[in-house]
């Protein structure tokens, strides 16, 4: 006799946790059963999916509980993502910021104060410090500086899983918040650019761990996990000023899901409680806001130019909003190769109105849902804040579309959203079913899967085409890599210090777009004398070029027959108008010179030492401020032949 096998009824749960829907049937889990004529279930050919569902099961252990299942995927997907990211980062390169940090090591040293010092408008040891690492060998030590990325992306990681797991407990649905910042294209800016990553990389990783450990605090009131709180804001603020906006977020966290009653008595009671974390919290940040306004110049104003109303919207709408659901899977140039958010019209639309959609299901479904959005709103308010007082006033509202400047708004918002559907372990009143819910409906889990992979696929390419101009030989790679090969193939040359091309380094980055401070790494390859004999000057590819002054002012020469102007003594030459002092202008003198010696010659205030060859030769001068007449005064016996004096604008030969 045929034996029948029974099945209990299958109640499948939402993602969600606590919205369910029953849909009760006779059939095993992952094979629907069917009844033959003679009433028994048999079993149908199982499907792809459940062949694929069995063969993942294989592969892991059998024993293995719930919350190391999770933690096994969650280490998994770090580092996927890790790996993604190197490939990434390493195919890149230095890039303008970048080449100032270099430049100042290797033109002054590393000290102290060096590290100490403010750098544009910024206090941030700990990321002069890394950038110090980075330039001790010397030169362009790209793998060096991309490890540090690496490093700090990894640390930021791991920070995110941490904050995730000890916030709502190992769950499942934790895994896809991860795999949300994983894959998010918001913080992908924030590990191309080196000196971008040296402040927005510690601060997500302050972030996720201060959260983390604030929590273990509040539950527990173990004196250990303030202070690893307090540690954490002090290597915040030793790397970026927005960590000013953390224990501000702490506060809001501590009153929205650790405390009861009205707002007065939520905050009466948590300073009565938790006092300890306040007073270190507050003690730190007080000393660093003082030391901060004590050595930072400011860069903020107010200007009365500032799209306001434009920036809000090009930083909401064009940004946050299509990077929150995979976007902006389309980007627009901006200075080679950074580029700045360009998501299709209707892409925009749509992200904006699911955005839409999953705010109103979380509050017509969960209790105490919008306290979630306060603390996105407070750290998107503060980096707006920090953007129309600052660069918007240059850039306008071209700013709200680079997502470095709200890439930790976006790491906040990972943690809201699981606030939003997810109970926080431990808290007095985490968000919870409305009961009765405003609405009934739940999303079947295959469509919550299917939105899933959306954004994270939306995310990789997003991450993809933001990463290929990097990878090229964009404008400043091409141009320093072929200067230091040229450098190198021509040792000790001297070089005239004119600015390098915009795209290579912008001219108000003054004085970086100069050799002398753009190629400081390598400045024991070539010199930038204010006058010299036979210059060279780089020309826009990067390569080395004899210098001249086709056209300018001439001086008036007199000469003698067979040689031009004899200088055999001193010399006073008169131009016929005034020369006055305009930049890039050299004086260019053409000589034939009876030996090797020196000359001394005078122009205006200035007097340069400068050393002649035998033969056919062409002496440079920088010159500095109005002149009227040049003196050219030999150097024991040696003699020249001058036949040009001209002043003008200093070009490479073809």
């Amino acid at each position: 006799m045929r034996r029948t096998r029974h099945y209990q009824p299958v109640v499948r749960t939402t993602a969600f946790g606590s919205q369910r829907f029953g849909i009760a049937s006779n059939s095993a889990p992952g094979f629907p059963a069917q009844r033959d004529l003679s009433g028994t279930y048999t079993r149908p050919v199982s499907s792809l999916a459940a062949d694929t569902k069995r063969a993942v099961r294989g592969w892991i252990p059998a024993d293995l509980s719930r919350a190391q299942k999770v933690t096994a995927v969650a280490l998994v997907l770090i580092a996927v993502q890790v790996a993604f990211r190197a490939w990434a980062v390493f195919g890149g390169w230095f890039y303008t910021d970048d080449f100032v940090f270099l430049s100042d090591f290797a033109r002054d040293g590393i000290s102290w104060s060096s590290v100490l010092g403010p750098h544009d408008a910024q206090v941030m040891p700990l990321g002069l410090g890394l950038a110090a690492l980075a330039s001790l060998p010397g030169g362009f030590a790209w793998p060096i500086a991309a490890l540090e990325i690496m490093v700090l992306q990894a640390l930021a990681s791991l920070a995110c899983w941490f904050a995730l797991r000890t916030l709502f407990g190992d769950r499942p649905a934790i895994v896809w918040l991860l795999a949300w910042y994983l894959t998010s294209a918001l913080t992908v800016p924030s590990d191309m650019w080196w000196a971008v990553a040296l402040n927005q990389l510690p601060l997500q990783i302050v972030l996720f761990g201060a959260i983390a450990t604030h929590v273990l605090y509040l539950r527990t009131r173990l004196l250990r996990y303030a202070s690893a709180t307090t540690l954490l804001l002090v290597v915040g603020y030793l790397a970026y000023v927005k960590t000013l906006v953390v224990p501000v977020l702490l506060v809001l966290l501590t009153l929205a899901y650790f405390a009861k009653g009205r707002l007065r008595g939520r905050a009466l009671g948590s300073l009565r409680t938790f006092w300890p974390a306040w007073l270190m919290y507050g003690v730190v940040t007080a000393a660093y806001a003082g030391i901060y306004l004590a050595v930072a110049p400011s860069i903020n104003s107010l200007g009365d130019d500032t799209d306001y109303a434009g920036l809000a919207e090009t930083v909401l709408t064009r940004t946050l909003l299509p990077g929150l659901v995979g976007g902006p899977w389309r980007w627009e140039m901006f200075n080679d190769p950074v580029q700045v958010v360009f998501p299709p019209a209707l892409a925009a639309t749509a992200s904006a109105v699911l955005v839409g959609l999953v705010l109103a299901f979380a509050l017509l479904t969960r209790r105490r849902a919008a306290r979630a959005l306060v603390l996105v709103a407070t750290s998107l308010v503060f980096s707006y804040a920090l953007l129309a007082t600052s660069r918007a006033e240059f850039l306008g509202a071209l700013v709200g579309r680079e997502p470095r400047y709200i890439a930790d708004v976006f790491a906040l918002t990972v943690l809201a959203v699981g606030a939003m559907f997810l109970p926080i372990v431990g808290a007095t009143e985490p968000s919870e079913p409305r009961d009765p819910p405003l609405l009934s409906w739940a999303p079947p889990r295959p469509l919550l899967v299917a939105l899933g992979l959306v954004v994270g696929l939306g995310g990789v390419w997003s991450t993809l085409t933001y990463v290929a101009p990097w990878h090229d030989d964009f404008p400043t790679r091409a141009f320093v890599g072929t200067a230091v090969d040229e450098l190198e193939g021509n040792p000790g040359r001297p070089l005239a210090d004119e600015p390098v091309p915009d795209p290579v380094m912008w001219a108000n980055t003054h004085p970086y777009h100069k050799p002398s401070y753009l190629l400081a790494p390598v400045g024991d390859l070539f010199a930038t004398p204010r006058a010299a004999t036979d210059l060279s000057v780089l020309n826009d590819d990067g390569m080395i070029r004899a210098a001249h002054v086709p056209e300018g002012i001439h001086a008036e020469l007199v000469g003698t027959p067979g040689c031009g102007v004899l200088v055999d003594r001193p010399r006073t030459f008169a131009f016929g108008q005034t020369v006055h002092d305009y930049p890039g202008q050299w004086l260019a003198m053409s000589y034939l010179g009876s030996g090797n010696g020196r000359v001394t010659v005078r122009t205006g205030e200035r007097t340069d030492v400068v050393d002649v060859r035998r033969g056919p030769h062409t002496l440079f001068v920088d010159v500095e401020g109005d002149i009227e007449t040049i003196e050219v005064r030999p150097v024991g016996d040696v003699t020249l032949c001058v036949d040009r004096i001209v002043v003008g604008d200093l070009e490479p030969s073809l």
